[in-house]
């Protein structure tokens, strides 16, 4: 394959910044141009009363705001991994009008889990336009917007395709980049203090590594690479620990520590049934009408509507 000029590289990353911020404005048009805001589900009865009180409880304790004397009579505020006050994103309510502060807590992290997908399809060594279909796929995906109202989960995916790809680079070209790369994805993955994305990089990174292994000769360069590996994950959690280590002496005080009782898990399980709507979507019915009747998997979840 001939190399590809500097000219040509600036060219086609001009289009895929082009592309995304016609994503974004299709996106986001009454956020960025009209000065409304997200408001769905954990947005409205969550976040966004969380983040309102960050800076005054900043103010207020003169430095790290410890405690929140505001929720449930008092409780550990940056202990608590769900405010995210460590994740760099925060430092934003610190430097802008609350509200558009707000708003980039979304808008940003969509626009760089599109970039970062884009980089791991690349490092794969997939074409500009199969990696920028994949970019759009994941970044304005439904996996991805589904999250917008549920910020760790959201911020944690933004990057994991970018830890993915740091460290495929690091075994496949051995950049001097790609350690000091890993390291920040892992701890930016680690800063959003969200279990189920750092859960989901345990399996995808192992696979990921192996898909590189059978090429040619990566097998002895993941060899070769694999103490760089473990250093970049082991900073990578290290610069997370300031999330991590609080946050999980603070989950082992809460009722969850000790498990969901099997009702309370059953009631939010996957029926196996479901399985066939990967073959089928609509095979239980249709869960966009008014009436619920046209869904008549609901049977399923009796005890919730």
């Amino acid at each position: 394959m001939a190399p590809v000029s500097g000219a040509y590289q600036r060219k086609q990353f001009g289009i895929l910044f082009l592309v995304l911020a016609l994503g974004a404005i299709a996106l986001f048009p009454k956020a960025l141009f009209r000065g409304e805001s997200f408001f769905e589900r954990d947005i409205q009865g969550f976040y966004r009363p969380a983040k309102s009180i960050l800076v005054p409880l900043a103010q207020g304790s003169s430095g790290l705001p410890l405690w929140n004397p505001l929720f449930a009579s008092g409780q550990p505020f940056a202990a608590n991994p769900e405010h995210e006050v460590f994740h760099p994103l925060t430092a934003l309510f610190f430097l802008l009008p609350f509200e558009w502060a707000f708003r980039l807590q979304i808008i940003l992290p969509v626009l760089g889990a599109a970039l970062s997908m884009f980089f791991l399809l690349d490092s794969f060594g997939l074409s500009f336009e199969s990696a920028t279909l994949g970019a759009l796929a994941w970044g304005f995906g439904g996996y991805t917007l589904s999250t917008t109202n549920l910020l760790p989960i959201l911020f944690a995916i933004a990057v994991l395709p970018a830890v993915l790809a740091f460290a495929v680079r690091l075994v496949s070209r051995e950049g001097r980049w790609d350690l000091p790369g890993l390291s920040l994805m892992i701890g930016l993955e680690c800063l959003a203090g969200e279990p189920s994305t750092l859960l989901m990089t345990t399996l995808l990174l192992p696979a990921a590594l192996v898909h590189i292994a059978l090429k040619d000769d990566r097998a002895a360069r993941l060899r070769r690479s694999f103490f760089r590996l473990v250093i970049g994950l082991f900073l990578g959690g290290a610069l997370g620990a300031v999330a991590l280590i609080p946050g999980l002496h603070h989950a082992s005080k809460t009722v969850r520590a000790g498990g969901l009782p099997d009702s309370l898990a059953d009631m939010w399980s996957l029926p196996p049934i479901r399985l066939l709507e990967f073959v089928a979507p609509r095979i239980l019915g249709h869960v966009d009408q008014p009436d619920e009747r046209w869904y008549w998997g609901g049977k399923l979840y009796p005890d919730r509507n």
